[in-house]
């Protein structure tokens, strides 16, 4: 998914500047570790986008990149009498700077940074705002008419504040969303943060998914991870063999990798059942499940008809041993999200 941000801190009082640069270095390393990416049109110092990518560019650092998909990014988008000199330092490949021209005369006198705002939320599948002035306001109205959802976390007044009232119905519309309605008002811990993420992957209908499989199933996995993709769901996957042993990399990197998903998918064979890694995948899934964590889904696909133990027989089971019951049991999976 890709998320944009705007605000910034010139209607903040001041009393809550370093709480607003806390909560936006937050929320830039949560887009990050969600495996999202994040577009900014500012690099300004006083801005959301700037602390933000911040955040971001630190946990996408740390981050293993064996299992982290390729379009993951900084989206940098800016007009040509704007240029961002402030990029934070990523790995080859993972900024991407789009640059535009500045818009005609008679525009340009309100907004001559129009044409990278516009593009940047037409790309955008969601918007998350605080604070902020003018160029604020331009992203909410941008994203309203081309019907993208809007965060507006008004607790740092400004635009955002502005335009939360605007949004709460939406909100309220949304079981999951209304639930956690007061993350989104006053976002105070990375537990919050972590809620607007979801919020904004609720709204946009974008969702993900870990798939735990043998490495002897790869073509299996490989057409199950197609067919997700094609419905314009996010696949998070380990394309390593990974022994048991390797203690550091299964607690480093998977089990973020699987916290960082919406569903975890075991695809069921007997050697799937014979993997010490799989079973341990699946057991981490589901303890982090009975925690209130993610994934909140776990679906068992039988990819060769094996019967699965008794124990998972109250989670979600699809036969799909050929190529069409793998094509069925895909359109179940996600229209049953």
């Amino acid at each position: 998914m890709r998320i944009l941000v705007a605000g910034s801190k010139r209607q903040v009082p001041g009393h809550q500047h370093e709480e607003f640069d806390r909560i936006a270095r937050l929320i830039g390393g949560a887009v990050a570790q969600l495996r999202h990416s994040l577009l900014i049109e500012s690099g300004d110092r006083i801005t959301f986008d700037w602390h933000a990518a911040r955040g971001f560019a630190k946990t996408l650092t740390e981050a293993d990149r064996r299992t982290l998909p390729s379009d993951v990014c900084l989206e940098v988008h800016q007009t040509t009498t704007h240029p961002n000199y402030d990029v934070p330092s990523l790995p080859e490949g993972r900024v991407r700077i789009f640059t535009y021209n500045k818009p005609p005369e008679w525009l340009e006198r309100d907004d001559s940074r129009l044409w990278a705002r516009a593009a940047a939320t037409a790309q955008a599948d969601c918007l998350i705002a605080i604070g902020g002035n003018t160029g604020t306001t331009t992203f909410c109205s941008a994203a309203s008419e081309l019907k993208k959802p809007v965060i507006a976390i008004p607790a740092f007044g400004g635009a955002a504040e502005v335009h939360f009232p605007m949004q709460k119905s939406r909100y309220l519309a949304d079981e999951f969303v209304s639930a956690h309605l007061s993350a989104i008002e006053r976002p105070e811990t990375e537990r919050d943060v972590f809620r607007i993420i979801e919020c904004a992957e609720r709204l946009s209908g974008r969702h993900s998914y870990f798939l735990s499989y043998s490495h002897d199933d790869m073509d299996a996995a490989d057409q199950i991870e197609l067919l997700l993709t094609r419905s314009r769901r996010a696949v998070v996957r380990d394309q390593t063999r990974v022994r048991l042993g390797e203690r550091d990399f299964f607690e480093t990197v998977l089990i973020p990798a699987i916290g960082a998903c919406e569903t975890y998918v075991a695809l069921w064979s007997p050697k799937f059942e014979s993997s010490a890694a799989c079973r341990r995948e699946l057991k981490e899934a589901i303890k982090r499940r009975e925690e209130g964590l993610r994934p909140r889904r776990i679906v068992i696909v039988a990819v060769d008809g094996s019967p699965i133990p008794e124990a998972y027989n109250s989670d979600l089971y699809f036969p799909a041993t050929d190529r069409h019951l793998r094509e069925l049991a895909v359109c179940k999976i996600v229209r049953e999200e």
